[in-house]
């Protein structure tokens, strides 16, 4: 009794599907995974930024800093890097890595609510639902979320939330 094989030179279509849905879910999940690692890192320079300002609060009569919505270039006199600077020298803090190379060439990639200048934060009423910064992509509703779950948001009590909506700006965006 002869046993006969069959020559198969290839793969079937449900083999060949398979393999390219293995093959593709790997990159995807790995792209999540980085998003998400960057997302974590922002939100790490934000919760810095925070401890600098309660330093620089601590030596100014516990007032927030006069500091530009969004300065020129980080060295401005009125930036918040600079201003910033004696207590958190990485400049690299105020950059959100999520951001494109071409955005981070100022050297800053969040913006300050200037509303807020020179203000007290013990005297605000609500300060856990009044934003202090975000990414700079949330002036424009033409440019998506930063992030996988959206924009990081340091409040003026100091915690940091991920929402998929920017915060209200309550201005034009034009600094």
């Amino acid at each position: 009794m002869k046993i006969k094989f069959l020559n198969r030179a290839g793969f079937t279509l449900v083999e060949l599907m398979t393999v390219v849905t293995l093959v593709s879910s790997v990159p995807l999940g790995a792209y999540k995974a980085v998003g998400k690692a960057k997302q974590s890192f922002c939100k790490n320079n934000l919760n810095q930024i925070y401890q600098a300002l309660t330093m620089f609060m601590m030596e100014n009569n516990d007032r927030l800093p006069s500091a530009c919505f969004y300065p020129e270039n980080s060295s401005a006199e009125n930036s918040i890097v600079n201003i910033l600077h004696p207590y958190l020298k990485n400049k690299n803090v105020f950059l959100c890595p999520s951001l494109p190379k071409e955005l981070q060439k100022k050297e800053i990639t969040y913006i300050w609510n200037d509303q807020f200048n020179n203000k007290n934060p013990d005297g605000i009423p609500n300060r856990d639902k009044i934003w202090l910064m975000t990414e700079m992509t949330a002036t424009s509703e033409k440019i998506p979320p930063p992030h996988p779950d959206g924009y990081n948001i340091l409040y003026l009590d100091g915690h940091i939330e991920t929402k998929q909506k920017p915060p209200d700006l309550g201005r034009e965006a034009n600094h």
